[in-house]
């Protein structure tokens, strides 16, 4: 039995749950002016998607923000001579997958990739419709400014990791820097965000647990 078949229909009450959920987070960033919940919660769409699905791919337009209550994604390049991927950046459950710039200025992808690693319960809104909210409301702005801070947070993270010249002690560092993504990552994952070889990171991990 596929799994489409065996998930749980999003009706009324859980749509509303999803979206509250998904309001209640942005105001732990910011508060929130009543009658903008009372918009994002009319605009906010809930919808399932499964590991594999790929939000984003070339010639696509990115037109929608998601936040993710279930799931984790990841955003990557492919390197045009191995076909290989490279990975970014990293999306977990309680995170807002946007590419800002992209996302408002309506702009064609031409080269990166969203895709899902795991099955995910998501929340979007469409541009046109933030194109509103930012409109109506300025509190939508300072939201945008930590979410944003929130991701760059996550890159500098990475690229601390990225910058440790010996790849062997990169394992190491991911453990510390990425708990909520130890065991989560298959090896083919963790080696596209580690800028690592299969057989380095199996000997690192192997070092580091002490072999």
């Amino acid at each position: 039995m596929s799994r489409r078949n065996t998930i749980k229909p999003i009706d009324e009450a859980m749509a509303y749950l999803w979206k509250k959920d998904t309001v209640d987070y942005l105001k732990t960033m910011q508060q929130l002016p009543e009658p903008m919940v009372a918009d994002l919660m009319k605009m906010l769409r809930p919808h399932y998607k499964f590991s594999g699905h790929l939000l984003l791919e070339p010639d696509m337009y990115h037109t929608d923000a998601l936040y993710m209550r279930v799931g984790m994604a990841k955003l990557y390049l492919l390197d045009a001579k191995s076909g290989k991927q490279q990975i970014i950046h990293i999306w977990v459950a309680g995170e807002i997958i946007l590419l800002h710039r992209m996302f408002i200025k309506r702009l064609q992808n031409t080269k990166f990739y969203i895709e899902m690693i795991e099955d995910a319960e998501l929340v979007s809104i469409s541009n046109d419709c933030m194109d509103r909210i930012y409109k109506d409301y300025p509190a939508a702005d300072k939201l945008t400014v930590d979410i944003l801070d929130e991701k760059h947070e996550k890159r500098l993270k990475h690229q601390e990791i990225l910058s440790i010249e010996y790849k062997g002690d990169r394992y190491g560092r991911f453990v510390v820097l990425f708990p909520e993504l130890v065991n989560r990552l298959g090896n083919e994952d963790m080696c596209a965000f580690l800028g690592v070889s299969e057989p380095t990171l199996l000997r690192a991990k192997y070092e580091y647990l002490g072999g």
